[in-house]
């Protein structure tokens, strides 16, 4: 199951790959990139050591759906 968002993302943030997995690991959060074609790495905004992509990031109500686009 694809999980279809219905609302604006609660976050659009610079994330590294590091940062970004927290995001991905957590069934509470739903994280894509925004352009999958971006090739210039910004800074990350959480660790501001790495740089990275640009995300759209939901926080989710349920935890029945998890980060790798499947239900539990």
């Amino acid at each position: 199951m694809q999980f279809t968002p219905k609302k604006k993302p609660d976050m659009e943030i610079t994330l590294c790959s590091g940062c970004a997995s927290f995001y991905y690991d957590n069934k509470n959060y739903w994280i894509e990139r925004i352009n999958k074609q971006q090739k210039a790495l910004d800074e990350c905004m959480i660790c501001r050591n790495r740089h990275g992509y640009d995300f759209k990031i939901w926080k989710l109500k349920s935890s029945s759906y998890n980060c790798k686009g499947g239900s539990q």
